[in-house]
């Protein structure tokens, strides 16, 4: 965004609100747009951010309302938690996905692929969707992605993702895999913090 800011060749007035969890508002800043941009980025980590010491080998992300609402919307959680996720690593998405699959343009892309590595080096000559698969490719480069949702086990599996059907079997398979002594964290309101790696 702040690229975008310094790309407006006229003055602009901008008002950046900071929204907590609970959609209130927590700050606000007026002046000029990439000011305020920096500003409202800037104090949204003090509401969103939560720093942990070290990756982990799992860590299960659970996706509350209104970001559980489908398949597509629950990818957030993916995405939010990557930085923490060891290389490699298990990440496990929790969420009721209570209207199925929503928008499923990336779906359709992975349909073409055998591997999500080869969207990546060979990618799609059509847009729609390529955005979110791109970027779920590269994340399953050294991040293995397991569901706990409600979607069928193809959906799932369209986009190259291992489904269970409860979040405890899915975390024994983890442990299984990683050993007793594996790292965990659970993110228990993944659409609304944002976990960075720090001190």
């Amino acid at each position: 965004m702040a690229e975008a800011a310094r790309m407006v060749i006229r003055p602009v007035f901008s008002l950046q609100c900071v929204l907590d969890r609970n959609h209130d508002p927590h700050s606000l800043y007026y002046g000029d747009l990439e000011t305020t941009l920096a500003a409202g980025a800037l104090d949204s980590r003090t509401v969103y951010a939560r720093t942990v010491p070290e990756p982990a080998d799992i860590v299960v992300s659970v996706l509350k309302a209104p970001y559980d609402i489908n398949f597509y919307q629950s990818q957030r959680a993916v995405e939010f938690a990557r930085p923490v996720v060891k290389s490699p690593g298990i990440h496990i998405c929790v969420s009721a996905c209570r209207q199925g699959t929503g928008d499923d343009d990336f779906l359709k892309v992975f349909d073409d692929y055998a591997r999500p590595a080869d969207l990546l080096t060979n990618p799609p000559s059509r847009n729609f969707g390529w955005h979110k698969s791109a970027r779920l490719a590269r994340i399953m480069e050294t991040v293995r992605l397991w569901t706990v949702m409600a979607i069928d086990d193809e959906t799932a599996g369209r986009a190259h993702m291992r489904p269970f059907r409860c979040a405890q079997s899915a975390l024994d398979a983890a442990l299984a895999e990683t050993g007793p002594d594996a790292k965990v964290y659970l993110i228990p309101d993944a659409g609304g913090v944002v976990p960075v790696l720090g001190n």
